[in-house]
């Protein structure tokens, strides 16, 4: 409610205290439509929300004999620009239908005095209006049901709904309390009947109140809290003033869930939902803001489809800021008094519960979600005003920065500040913004050394900031440097030229002579150093391995030694190396456990266990130039929801050491994905997760994946591992990472069906090991009562025998659907990932495309084609916007296509992410591919 909505009156003697229920009820519808508006993209259609707008008035305030429902109808549903139905278009994108009813007008008995609160403490005097109305029009026919939408069919009253009418506004005669704190006796709120009203089955207990004299802002504030929207201004400021609603503070003018509800004024043109609340209930999307990104990050505005960028907090899934920017022009009637084409930064602490407030922060004390102020003055924070263009990025200030410490700033509150902002600017899209980690300029180097062409590559980043010519880079190699520059040179000063894209490069290649053939794990150190005519600009250090060491990624020995560990989480889960013999390894060997902090060695095994709200991640030594992938013999254990989304997991990103990182995506891609609604660091993160560890004789089953580098740079591998804060379970663990130098030996342990010229279904699998076959291979089929995989025979173990489907259909219950294979490795027992059963034969005249190999990778892209023997047809490949790039003849029978990242001109196509689709057969199948460069 607009005065105070979590369950108090106004009397100053009352303070504001939450109502529990009320906030799980809220929670509960928050959760709903966030549910409801993801999936109406699939649908085509909008979630609906049936709204009961009842008329009501007093024997000492009656509407006035001319007053027509008609009139409330066009405030409710339109035309009116500015009506119920078109605000709520606007503030969901089109993702929420308002469905409403106005009743005719219910005439109470009692006075203004008789239905308010004032003074007295609770809500029974409104609930004892309400629950008069809701009787009254019950009584009169009035179909709740029409007005029950919550339905997967979005039709109200077709009985897939929850019973329940989705909510009702009480709009009442006279002056309100929210008009005139002196003479308005009836609050602006919402609240609820402990004891529904029943209309033929359908209950009616959510209700708001607001006076018919309020403006749009009033009556979309107090609607909004029936879709489950939170309060966003303080709730222990008191009014400062007699004609003042306590709505101060907080995020003022920028949300409607505060001071932003009187637009303005008088309540018109009110502003839209602050991105925390659009986030919530599913109307905004978050793109979450690696630091030191190359290029600005563009913030666009929701209305134009933009999203809300989000950047953590030291780690902690709890706490974040938010950047948004919108656009008046676009929400137009809407937003008019929120300056548009400016960065609102958000600060998120969602450790406190809604309507409490704790100390620290600029102001001494913060809330569940403020405005981090660019002017500093924290006048917002204290209620001093509702908010201006001084607040904002750039804003009427002029400020395009963001330090990570000071006022204002990024700093947490637990005084840590990770990152900056730099370069704010305004365009046409939106607003440009440079995230940079604490302690950097902005100024980043891009470094590779082509061994086999002799040639170095080198590109300076400055964040979108103009140097003052001339400008130079300073190259000096350290000892043991195993080849120079042109004529013998061990130091160069290069100068650097801008290309206009952001980086500033060499006007002619630079030249790498090799001396003796370096040894395995031999490397050389590049000091660089950038100049312009203002003065030396940060320095940076790169390390290039030359060539694989047999122990690059060997962790048995010295600990963490080159490796590094960063658990920024606010538990005490972290990474560890369990020396040997490790509990966990059947080979005796050492392990690598991202596990709670109690469990530092592995002797607890197997009842270990991580933390909640744990982010941890552990870096590799650089990767030499001639890896071409890493192969990584791995468990995880961790909160899982449905098949293949998880709360909890692990997952794999380049880095060149620099504090930013890209996607690691394994050879057939990850098998999760972290829930949008998880707490975690990785929300929405593609990740390794299982519910429960396989084990055989109390020993871990290990699944194997393989990663392909990016390119022949000095990239480091990271494991990123993130937990909710609800649940846990043992961890991720590694017992061995193997670099791979050929392409042709990038195998994860896999199983994949194949069909014969008659259609008929074979099981083969892939191996990565060629030096040790397996001893054993089992087939397991999964279990749905038991979570469990069993054991149902033993299969041939050459790779080149092709099980086929008959066989294995009677080795399992007539009720299986999955299957894997188990193998014994170098490390014990592995597993593939699970593979559908299906049936015995596929169509004779369709075919099937495996796997593309590898994947990420730089071309050649691999696939193999399987045909019927007599057929002829063709991968054709696709860009991300549908157009079509190239098409490869595939022949009858089964092959192995290559293609080359061309298109049909033989053009190299840019990076990123195409599809592979089998045509001129019947069916069709797409994989995708990611191309890398």
């Amino acid at each position: 409610m607009l005065l105070c909505s979590l369950g108090t009156g106004l009397a100053a003697a009352n303070e504001p205290v939450p109502d529990a229920t009320l906030l799980r009820l809220r929670a509960e519808r928050r959760q709903d439509l966030r549910d409801r508006s993801r999936d109406a993209a699939d649908k085509g259609r909008a979630p609906t929300f049936g709204l009961l707008v009842i008329p009501v008035d007093f024997s000492d305030s009656r509407f006035p004999d001319d007053f027509a429902g008609e009139d409330l109808g066009r405030r409710v549903a339109g035309p009116d620009p500015q009506s119920l139905r078109a605000y709520f278009q606007a503030a969901s994108g089109g993702r929420l239908e308002l469905v409403s009813l106005v009743s005719p007008v219910v005439h109470l008995d009692g006075e203004r005095a008789d239905y308010s609160d004032l003074g007295w403490n609770g809500f029974n005097r409104t609930r004892a209006m309400a629950r008069q109305a809701l009787e009254t029009v019950a009584a009169w026919g009035i179909d709740f049901a029409r007005l029950d939408a919550d339905g997967p069919d979005g039709v109200p009253g077709s009985g897939d709904d929850n019973g329940e009418l989705d909510g009702v506004l009480l709009v009442h005669a006279g002056v309100g309390q929210e008009n005139d704190p002196a003479t308005g006796l009836i609050q602006a709120l919402q609240f609820y009947l402990q004891d529904p009203v029943l209309q033929d089955g359908v209950a009616a207990s959510f209700y708001a109140v607001a006076s018919a004299a309020s403006g749009p802002g009033v009556w979309a504030h107090e609607t909004g809290h029936l879709l489950g929207m939170e309060d966003r201004y303080d709730l222990s400021l008191a009014p400062g003033g007699a004609s003042e609603v306590v709505s101060r503070g907080g995020l003022g003018a920028f949300s409607l869930m505060s001071a932003g509800a009187w637009g303005s004024g008088s309540g018109r043109s009110p502003a839209l939902p602050d991105a925390y609340t659009l986030l919530h209930l599913g109307w905004a999307e978050a793109e979450v803001l690696t630091p030191y990104r190359n290029d600005p990050v563009i913030i666009s505005p929701v209305a134009a489809g933009g999203k809300v960028g989000r950047l953590s907090v030291s780690g902690s899934v709890q706490e974040y800021f938010l950047l948004e920017v919108r656009s008046p022009d676009l929400s137009a009637p809407f937003d008019a008094a929120v300056p548009g084409g400016n960065l609102i930064v958000y600060h998120v602490d969602e450790s406190l519960a809604e309507g409490n407030l704790a100390l620290g922060g600029p102001g001494g004390w913060h809330l569940r979600v403020g405005v981090v102020e660019a002017d500093g003055d924290v006048s917002l924070h204290d209620g001093l005003d509702s908010g201006s263009g001084a607040d904002l990025f750039p804003g009427t200030r002029g400020v395009h920065a963001l330090p990570s410490a000071g006022q204002p700033s990024l700093i947490g509150y637990d005084g840590v500040g990770r990152f900056s902002l730099e370069n704010i600017q305004t365009t046409a899209a939106g607003v440009t913004v440079e995230v940079v980690p604490s302690g950097e300029s902005g100024v980043s180097y891009r470094f590779a050394v082509d061994a086999a062409a002799g040639l170095v590559d080198l590109a300076m980043g400055t964040a979108g900031r103009r140097l003052v010519a001339p400008v130079t880079c300073d190259v000096v190699l350290d000892d043991p440097t195993w080849g120079t520059f042109a004529a013998g040179a061990d130091s160069l000063r290069i100068p650097l030229f801008d290309d206009g894209a952001g980086w500033y490069r060499p006007a002619a290649a630079i030249t790498w002579l090799f001396g003796l053939d370096p040894p395995a794990g031999a490397a050389t150190v590049f000091r660089l150093q950038g100049q312009e005519a203002l003065g030396a600009l940060p320095p940076s250090t790169e390390t290039w391995v030359w060539k694989t060491s047999a122990d690059a990624l060997d962790f048995t020995g010295q600990w963490p030694g080159p490796w590094s560990i960063n658990a920024d989480g606010s538990s005490g889960t972290t990474w560890y190396r369990w020396p040997a013999p490790a509990a966990p390894a059947a080979t005796g060997g050492a392990v690598l456990a991202c596990t709670g902090g109690e469990f530092p060695d592995g002797s607890s095994w197997p009842d270990v266990h991580y933390d909640n709200s744990a982010f941890a991640t552990l870096s590799s030594p650089p990767l030499a130039a001639d890896v071409v992938a890493v192969r990584l013999v791995h468990a995880i254990e961790s909160e899982t929801l449905a098949a293949g989304t998880a709360i909890d997991g692990g997952r794999l990103v380049w880095s060149r050491g620099t504090g930013g990182t890209i996607p690691a995506v394994p050879v057939g891609g990850y098998d999760h994905q972290i829930s949008p609604k998880a707490v975690n660091e990785l929300q929405g993160q593609d990740v390794f997760a299982c519910d429960s560890l396989s084990l055989r004789e109390g020993k871990i089953v290990w699944n194997v994946d393989v990663v392909v580098k990016p390119d022949s740079g000095p990239w480091h591998l990271g494991f990123q591992f993130g937990s909710n804060n609800l649940w846990r379970r043992r961890g991720w663990f590694v017992a061995a990472l193997e670099t791979i130098t050929a392409a042709a030996d990038t195998l994860p342990f896999a199983a994949l069906w194949q069909d014969d010229a008659g259609g008929d279904r074979r099981l083969t699998w892939t191996w990565p090991w060629p030096d040790a076959e397996p001893d054993q291979m089992v087939l397991q089929s999964y279990q749905e009562a038991g979570k469990v995989w069993v054991d149902r025979g033993t299969i041939p173990t050459t790779a080149s025998v092709k099980v086929a489907w008959a066989p294995l259909r009677a080795m399992v219950d007539s009720d299986v659907a999955l299957i894997r294979l188990l193998a014994t490795g170098p490390y014990g027992w592995v597993a593939t990932r699970a593979l559908s059963l299906g049936a015995e034969t596929s169509s004779p005249d369709s075919g099937s495309l495996g796997l593309p190999w590898p994947n990420p990778g730089t071309p050649p892209l691999r696939v193999e084609a399987n045909l019927p023997v007599a057929a002829t047809g063709a991968v054709v490949i696709y860009d991300l916007r549908g157009r079509r790039i190239d098409s490869l003849p595939v022949p009858g029978g089964v092959s192995v296509l290559g293609w080359d990242g061309c298109d049909s001109r033989g053009m190299g196509v840019p990076a990123g992410l195409y599809f592979l689709r089998l045509e001129g057969l019947p069916g069709s199948t797409t994989r995708k591919v990611i191309l890398l460069r």
